[in-house]
């Protein structure tokens, strides 16, 4: 049996029908990819997605800026804190080395002269007194301040042999010089260094006063053993040294 074969120009007629028909949907495609670029809406998305990209990026380098101010303030923090403990760190060595060269027996010494001093002073400024004892506190050594303590005068009338107290606040150096100021009695104010009464020494009221000759005065000496009446408080008589 014969195959049928058609003929040739059929066959040529319907490649190029079908050529045209290619042609003419790659024709119709190409309009339309055009207009599907050319979309508004497309561009709209495009622009959208530029801004918003845009932005991110803007964010993130700001966050990036945030980041390195951030770590510069932790290095300065870091910083101080490193030079802070070396200045506590230099201030206690100094400290400890001028605990080191402390002389305390300059130090007593000094004070004892200066409660000399004080007594005196008292006795020129109220010279219907005359200073029997000083009583003196333990001494102190805060470190804002080098020395502190406190002292006691009590005074005996000349003429009626009553007896009064002064209190004060001392102050000292390293190198012995101490300076006073009153202060107040714990339970009895005590106003423009102006003596206040203690009746409960006063056991010489009905003796008849006192008139003990004076002749001049040498200059007082420092005590040298004060009665200690407890761990906290010395009591130095000054009768006994004048």
């Amino acid at each position: 049996m014969k195959m049928l074969t058609p003929p040739q120009h059929t066959t040529d007629r319907f490649s190029k029908r079908i050529a045209h028909t290619s042609l003419m949907v790659v024709a119709v495609l190409i309009p339309l990819s055009s207009c599907s670029q050319k979309d508004p809406s497309y561009e709209k998305e495009a622009l959208k997605l530029t801004a918003e990209n845009a932005a991110l990026k803007a964010n993130l380098e700001e966050a990036e800026r945030n980041l390195q101010a951030m770590q510069a303030k932790l290095n300065q923090a870091q910083s101080a804190v490193a030079n802070a403990n070396q200045q506590v760190t230099a201030a206690k060595g100094q400290i400890t080395e001028a605990k080191g060269k402390i002389d305390a027996e300059k130090i007593k010494l000094g004070f004892a002269k200066a409660v000399s001093g004080l007594g005196e002073q008292i006795e020129k400024k109220h010279p219907e007194y005359t200073v029997e004892s000083v009583t003196f506190q333990k001494m102190k050594m805060p470190t804002d301040y080098p020395f502190s303590s406190g002292v006691v005068t009590t005074l005996i009338s000349k003429n009626s042999g009553k007896k009064q107290n002064l209190y004060w606040e001392a102050q000292g150096n390293t190198q012995g010089v101490w300076r006073f100021a009153q202060r107040k009695k714990p339970t009895t104010s005590v106003a423009q260094n102006t003596p206040t009464n203690n009746t409960a020494n006063n056991n010489t009221a009905a003796t008849p006063p006192k008139q003990p000759s004076r002749p001049a005065q040498p200059v007082a000496q420092p005590p040298r053993r004060p009665v200690a009446v407890d761990g906290n408080t010395h009591i130095i008589d000054w009768g006994r040294l004048k």
